[in-house]
């Protein structure tokens, strides 16, 4: 989102025009269970692209902080283990109120990390949130000056608590399990996220869809429609 005090000259909106890639602009696809999703088609790109935006300015307070960083890192860690058998690599992006995932591949594998996403996300994440609590136990250090100064500028900059921006030891090892899976259920509502794919691969929108989609998770739609809609 770009916010301008005054209208840009047409000399300046060419300038900038210019200095935009040739692509045409993105698809746009709202699934059956709410997933929106944004399709951006580079013609004889190598590369492949995903990211996926979970928003969490609307997690319950119970699911904020600790509940939500356990879940996305958890989120990270599934997503690395695809490594092996997909040539893709995984990163993790927190942000102010909203958690990114991005997974980088090959083009030609988009169906397939695609397949591997759903997998992530449709499977049991008990082992996942228990190994990636026990990492961020292991990585975590003491709330500085300079941590809690952020915490109280990001309250400020979005009407939220401090609170809620900050995790310590404390909150990570009185985590319920029934708490964990609860936010990370909370946390993929497909009715809050945004899937956006860059990829040499086309989105075949009609096979997207008239596709039959009872079931309401995330996984499932970006399994049963994503990945039977491509075309090359």
């Amino acid at each position: 989102v770009e916010i301008f005090d005054e209208a840009a000259t047409p000399a300046e909106t060419e300038a900038l025009g210019s200095l935009a890639p040739p692509w045409p602009a993105p698809e746009r696809v709202v699934l059956a269970n709410g997933l929106l999703v944004h399709w951006l088609h580079e013609v004889d790109t190598p590369a492949l692209h995903l990211r996926l935006i979970l928003p969490t300015h609307d997690l319950k307070a119970a699911h904020q902080g600790a509940p939500a960083l356990t879940v996305a890192r958890a989120l990270l860690l599934e997503l690395e283990a695809l490594s092996p058998r997909l040539a893709v690599r995984a990163e993790l992006d927190l942000r102010v109120d909203r958690v990114e995932l991005v997974i980088h591949g090959v083009a030609g594998e988009t169906t397939a990390a695609l397949a591997g996403l759903a997998d992530v996300l449709a499977g049991d994440p008990t082992r996942a949130l228990g190994a990636a609590r026990q990492a961020l136990l292991a990585e975590l250090r003491p709330l500085d000056a300079e941590a809690l100064a952020a915490s109280e500028l990001v309250a400020a900059l979005n009407g939220g608590k401090p609170e809620r921006e900050r995790v310590d030891r404390a909150a990570l090892q009185a985590l319920d399990e029934a708490v964990l899976q609860d936010a990370w259920r909370a946390l993929t509502d497909p009715r809050e996220a945004l899937l956006v794919v860059h990829t040499r691969t086309r989105l075949a929108v009609a096979s997207l869809a008239d596709a039959s989609l009872a079931d309401a998770s995330l996984a499932d739609a970006t399994d049963a429609s994503l990945a039977a809609a491509t075309a090359d």
